[in-house]
């Protein structure tokens, strides 16, 4: 890529002549928006799932997360299980 003819900031050194030709930058954006646009297609191909492959794994990732859910629960009960055995308030036993 070429520097610009002029002395970037300064307004009045800007001039029609210093601008590409007309249809220049919409070719050669052509080709780099075409190859981004494949380079898209090709990358999110693997990711779409068919009807029965989506009803699948909509089952059976429901049941496993319930599954190790059910799991979880039980083995953090010693977190959020415990009790603190309060006394009487202290108004109450002085009373």
């Amino acid at each position: 890529m070429t520097s610009p003819p002029f002395r970037a900031g300064t307004a009045a050194a800007w001039s029609w002549s210093a601008m590409p030709p007309p249809g220049t930058l919409r070719i050669g954006r052509r080709g780099r928006a075409e190859a981004v646009v494949e380079w898209g297609r090709r990358n999110a191909a693997p990711k779409i799932r068919g009807q029965f492959q989506r009803v699948f794994q909509d089952v059976a990732l429901r049941v496993v997360f319930r599954s190790l859910s059910r799991g979880a629960a039980d083995s953090f009960d010693w977190v959020y299980g415990h009790h603190i055995p309060w006394g009487p308030a202290r108004s109450e036993a002085a009373a």
